[in-house]
C-alpha cells in the first residue's frame, strides 16, 4: 500500500493488504496488473477498517469523480460490505458517500461523484468484514471529469495523444469521440487509450496532419 495511505481501525485491528488474488481465488487475479488490495478475517470478530488516501487536491476540480474496481463475493450467508466515505481536510468528520451490501462476485466499476472538493480531500474505503471473501478493490482513480469541450493544441498526429496534448488533461479512446470541423473527412491518429473526450475543438491555425 502506497506509504501516503492511511489505515483507520474502528474495531479490532485487521488491515488491508495487498495480494495478487483474492481468497481461493474470488476473484482469481486483479483487475488489472499484479496486484489489488484486499481485507478480509475468518475470526468471526467482523472488524472494521478504513483505507484512507493520500490527501488529494481537488480546489481545480468542479466536478470530480472517483471510479474504481470492486468485487465483496458472498459466502455462503456470509456477506462483508464496503462504505466509502470522504473528508475535506484531515481533521474534518467523515461523511458517507456509499455503501454496498450485495454480492459482487465478479470484477465491477464502481463510480461516485465528489462533492464539496477541496485542496485536502481524503477519501476512505471502509471494510465491514462479515467471514466471506473480502472486500477487493483495484484500479482506484480520480478523474476530474470537468472538461466539456477540449481545445487541441496544434501538434501533429506524429506527436502522438498524451495528457500534455489536451487543455483538460485527457485522452480520446476512439475516433468516434472527436468532432473534426466541416469539411475535414479524415481523423487524426490515435495511438493511446485513456479517458474519453467527448467533443474535441480545433484551434484557430492548428494543422492537422491526416494518415
Amino acid at each position: 500500500i502506497p506509504s501516503c495511505w492511511d489505515q483507520e481501525f474502528i474495531k479490532e485491528s485487521v488491515a488491508w493488504d495487498i495480494k495478487t488474488q483474492g481468497v481461493n481465488g474470488h476473484p482469481a487475479s486483479p483487475h488489472s496488473g499484479s496486484y489489488l488490495v484486499r481485507m478480509r478475517d475468518l475470526n468471526w470478530d467482523y472488524p472494521v477498517t478504513k483505507l484512507v488516501t493520500c490527501p488529494l487536491n481537488l480546489s481545480g476540480a468542479s466536478t470530480p469523480v472517483l471510479k474504481f474496481w470492486h468485487t465483496q463475493e458472498a459466502w455462503d450467508s456470509n456477506q462483508d460490505v464496503l462504505r466509502v466515505y470522504y473528508r475535506t481536510a484531515a481533521t474534518s468528520a467523515w461523511v458517507l458517500l456509499a455503501t454496498y451490501t450485495g454480492s459482487i462476485s465478479s470484477w465491477t466499476m464502481e463510480t461516485i461523484s465528489l462533492p464539496n472538493p477541496s485542496s485536502a480531500y481524503y477519501i476512505a474505503f471502509e471494510a465491514n468484514i462479515g467471514n466471506a471473501y473480502g472486500v477487493c478493490l483495484d484500479d482506484i482513480e480520480i478523474w476530474k471529469n470537468d472538461c466539456t469541450v477540449n481545445t487541441w493544441t496544434g501538434r501533429k498526429s506524429r506527436d502522438w495523444f498524451s495528457p500534455s496534448n489536451w487543455s483538460c488533461g485527457v485522452i480520446p479512446m476512439i475516433t468516434t469521440d472527436i468532432s473534426i470541423p466541416a469539411g475535414m473527412s479524415n481523423y487524426p491518429l490515435i495511438s493511446v487509450t485513456g479517458a474519453v473526450c467527448r467533443t474535441l475543438t480545433v484551434s484557430t491555425g492548428a494543422v492537422l496532419e491526416m494518415n
